[in-house]
């Protein structure tokens, strides 16, 4: 029985990426959207977060020392059979605690192609990345009902920490934990 090859690959994003990346993000379903707020739903707005994320991963050993918190580096899945982008994640820095930089993480994978490790792929090289920018520790809120995704963070290592403020989506409150994943 012989093993089939991988066609995604991971890899830091590029200019020429931001139009498929408001694609992918733009194409989700309204019940996983509500998983990424407060991200906007305009294309003109998503190509310049998608640009600044971009810039600053180019430019992040210098921005990190000068303004942190627009610090930020986004990793792609490219699928080389399909010629497309089928998903990123990406870290922002937050803040600094105890001389440690701190970012949080957003992730999403194009439906139709769930399940079939693109995200565990995207996670490892970001945590990688995390590690050469200098990072210490991963923390971010994930909706209690997201039971995927926990399942993912938690094969790396995130610990729940508890929880953090609802979050008010389609008329119901949402139950978010906090995760966390210290790097050093």
């Amino acid at each position: 029985m012989s093993e089939q090859k991988s066609s995604i690959t991971v890899r830091r994003a590029r200019v020429g990426d931001i139009e498929e990346l408001c694609d992918v993000y733009l194409e989700l379903s309204p019940p996983i959207r509500r998983l990424f707020h407060p991200f906007p739903f305009e294309r003109s707005k998503l190509r310049l977060i998608f640009l600044v994320m971009i810039l600053s991963d180019k430019l992040i050993r210098l921005v990190k020392h000068i303004l942190p918190k627009l610090g930020f580096s986004l990793i792609v899945a490219y699928d080389e059979d399909e010629s497309r982008i089928v998903g990123f994640i990406y870290i922002h820095i937050i803040g600094k605690e105890n001389d440690k930089l701190i970012a949080n993480l957003g992730i999403t994978v194009r439906e139709g192609v769930r399940s079939k490790g693109i995200g565990t792929k995207m996670e490892q090289a970001m945590i990688d990345r995390a590690r050469q920018i200098g990072i210490g520790i991963i923390r971010f809120s994930v909706i209690e009902d997201n039971t995927n995704v926990l399942g993912l963070h938690k094969k790396f290592g995130f610990t729940i920490k508890g929880y953090t403020k609802d979050d008010y989506w389609d008329g119901k409150f949402e139950k978010n934990l906090l995760l966390e994943l210290e790097l050093e």
